[in-house]
């Protein structure tokens, strides 16, 4: 997610489950990875507010990558000039209330109950421990609003070759730390 008009794509996939014009809502996205565009786009697609989580912090916060967007958003602009200073992006998702949490499901356990109308995640699901992966589903459940959204989409490939072939590989070898946390090519294979 750390190309704009990708970014803007998978938005646009994502947030036209909402509806033609709907505004003010409150969305979620699990797994931004290395680009926090989603929360800006949310904003133009009529958030009022939006939280991004991840298990690490992964996103590139380098204000140089977001300012060919962040010129689309007149009130970034007008916002978050401080003197000769130039805005930093933490300030500017702040101000825009946008937030980013980097402690996977302990950061969702933190959010209020029936309180978001939009959750989603782009090839996300899939890389959630097999040992996590139905409290994620519940915590999901408990934040989404009755009559709210989810919108997900799976890779269902194999990351080590868009083949089966991590099928070869027992449970316990699979599930094991080497593999799970350390491989980078982790599926919990549902």
């Amino acid at each position: 997610m750390d190309d704009i008009q990708y970014a803007r794509a998978v938005c646009q996939r994502h947030f036209s489950e909402l509806g033609q014009g709907k505004i003010n809502w409150r969305g979620l996205e699990l797994g931004p990875g290395d680009g926090l565009y989603s929360g800006l786009y949310a904003k133009v697609f009529g958030a009022s507010q939006f939280v991004m989580i991840d298990d690490g912090n992964y996103a590139n916060l380098n204000l140089d990558n977001y300012t060919q967007l962040l010129k689309n958003l007149a009130s970034v602009s007008s916002n978050n000039t401080n003197n000769n200073n130039p805005p930093r992006l933490v300030d500017i998702l702040k101000s825009l209330d946008v937030h980013y949490y980097t402690n996977g499901l302990e950061s969702i356990k933190n959010l209020p109950d029936s309180y978001y109308e939009f959750l989603f995640s782009n090839a996300v699901l899939e890389h959630v421990r097999r040992g996590d992966f139905q409290t994620l589903v519940k915590e999901m459940w408990r934040i989404l609003k009755p009559g709210g959204i989810a919108s997900h989409v799976i890779d269902f490939r194999d990351h080590l070759s868009g083949g089966l072939n991590n099928l070869r590989f027992s449970r316990k070898i699979w599930e094991s730390n080497w593999f799970a946390a350390g491989s980078g090519f982790y599926t919990n294979r549902y």
